[in-house]
């Protein structure tokens, strides 16, 4: 049975993300939420899309075509990249993660079929290889700070390989975002990648998908003693809008520019050489300051994703993202504004839904 079949035989509230279906909530948001900010959460990642790049040009031309230095990247770590059009918009954004024979494109699963056809534009005489692995892995989390304890504890291995799972699970926790290594969870052979897409400490999960509902379920037989509870889009939702991270699609599509997601510093390399695109990046830094930026948004009422910022009744920016905060107890969200209008502090007019609201911009994360 598949994890998806097998969440909807359960009677889990389901969400359509793409051609994925995967848990809004567990009946309780509040729960997950604080399970996932203060012990540790499961979490069904199977809106995520896995792209395996081999051939013996794979890292040169990928570097050719995202603004991050993957010709740097070493066996077992990643960088996180965007991969832009030749004006300089961005087209997908993804990880990528070295294997010793192979990188893998990790892309929200709505990029993949576009994904797919931008890259193969690319290959002439190269010789790099693309295939889609995603029918091939389920994409599982563990999210929260104790999520180490459940990897550790997951290992079917005796003695030495019990210990070596456990240095495993420990140094990828304190070690940089995207480094990543195989271990078992039960008697699966998995790979973990230190990746806190949500804000809280976490450990993303490939797993071959015919072995998905297996690891599901042993995930949460080891957690049960230390709290953790399978959690939904809904609260992770919630956590990363608090942390001020943009999502592909919600945040992150074709208006945009690299500059003005706040994503430069983790996403762009300035010294790599040339990259589709890479005029328009190098333009933008000289200015100092793009036309807009990615603002957090503090509302005075109901908003949704969508609505429009106005400033003395002058459209100034969208909202783009929006959420329940638990932390802050208000309505909250992320949107792009005109840079004259994005210091924390602004009050602008959210106008679209029911009613217009009034918010202001706020420094990101939330605090």
């Amino acid at each position: 049975m598949s994890l998806a079949a097998y969440h909807q035989e359960q009677g889990t509230d389901l969400i359509d993300v793409g051609s994925a279906r995967v848990p809004a909530h567990f009946g309780d948001v509040r729960a997950e939420y604080d399970a996932a900010a203060e012990g540790v959460g499961l979490h069904d990642r199977s809106y995520r899309s896995l792209i395996e790049i081999t051939g013996g040009d794979r890292a040169a031309w990928l570097h050719n075509l995202t603004t991050n230095d993957i010709k740097s990247i070493k066996p077992g770590h990643g960088l996180y990249s965007f991969s832009l059009n030749i004006k300089g918009r961005v087209l997908f954004d993804g990880n990528v993660l070295a294997l010793p024979d192979a990188l893998l494109l990790d892309i929200d699963r709505r990029w993949l079929g576009p994904a797919i056809e931008h890259l193969g534009k690319y290959i002439v005489m190269e010789d790099a290889q693309l295939t889609d692995r995603s029918g091939d892995f389920a994409r599982l989390a563990l999210v929260g700070p104790r999520a180490s304890e459940v990897c550790e504890r997951a290992g079917s291995l005796p003695g030495d390989g019990r210990i070596a799972q456990a240095e495993a699970c420990g140094s990828l926790v304190s070690g940089e975002p995207l480094h990543h290594a195989e271990v078992r969870i039960g008697d699966v052979a998995c790979r973990v990648v230190r990746h806190d897409f949500a804000g809280p400490a976490a450990l993303e999960l490939i797993v071959p998908a015919s072995n998905a509902l297996e690891v599901w379920q042993h995930l949460l037989n080891i957690g049960e003693s230390i709290g953790l509870r399978p959690v939904g889009l809904d609260a992770l939702q919630v956590l990363r809008v608090e942390a001020g991270l943009p999502w592909p699609l919600e945040d992150i599509d074709a208006d945009v520019l690299p500059a003005e997601t706040r994503q430069i510093e983790r996403a762009v390399s300035f010294t790599k050489g040339c990259y589709l695109g890479q005029e328009i990046v190098e333009r933008m830094r000289a200015r100092g300051a793009p036309a807009k930026l990615l603002v957090g948004l503090a509302f005075d009422g109901t908003v949704a994703p969508g609505a429009s910022l106005t400033h003395d009744g002058q459209p100034v920016g969208r909202v783009t993202s929006a959420a329940q905060s638990f932390k802050l107890d208000r309505r909250i969200g992320l949107g792009y504004v005109k840079s004259d209008f994005a210091e924390p502090d602004t009050r602008l007019l959210a106008v679209g839904g029911d009613k217009d609201t009034t918010c202001q911009t706020c420094e990101i994360p939330f605090n």
